[in-house]
């Protein structure tokens, strides 16, 4: 008899422990979920904050003649405040001209908009500027 109950009382503790660790395997699994969900979500909302900054600038930019077909790369780092805190040129596949018009642009176009995400602000913009 006492045999019995102890071997119920095992069972009845393997049968616990699988539960608890079903339930933490569940959990773990929503969390990545949730953490991949995010993400997307981030990566979405820096894309769009990304078009919104390109379209600010745009009508301020004055590309130099003969810049048909030109392209350039930025890395872009913008303030709180909507100021430029870096820009970098990562490739140009154009003049030097055709970069310092994309410089002078975003200097023109301050304040930037800014993102709907305030943990954006952390983000370097990658941008794409072609003629």
């Amino acid at each position: 008899k006492a045999r019995a109950a102890w071997a119920a009382k095992q069972k009845a503790e393997k049968e616990a422990k699988a539960r608890a660790e079903k339930a933490k395997a569940a959990q773990a699994a929503r969390a990545r979920q949730a953490a991949a969900s995010n993400g997307q979500a981030r990566k979405k909302a820096l894309g769009n904050w990304g078009r919104k900054v390109v379209r600010h600038v745009m009508p301020r930019w004055q590309t130099p003649p003969g810049s048909s077909g030109m392209k350039a790369n930025v890395k872009v780092k913008v303030s709180r405040s909507g100021y430029v805190r870096s820009l970098t040129v990562v490739r140009c596949d154009g003049s030097a001209s055709f970069c310092q018009s994309i410089e002078e642009a975003f200097n023109q176009a301050e304040p930037l908009p800014s993102p709907a995400r305030d943990d954006l602000f952390d983000e370097n913009l990658n941008l794409l500027f072609k003629r």
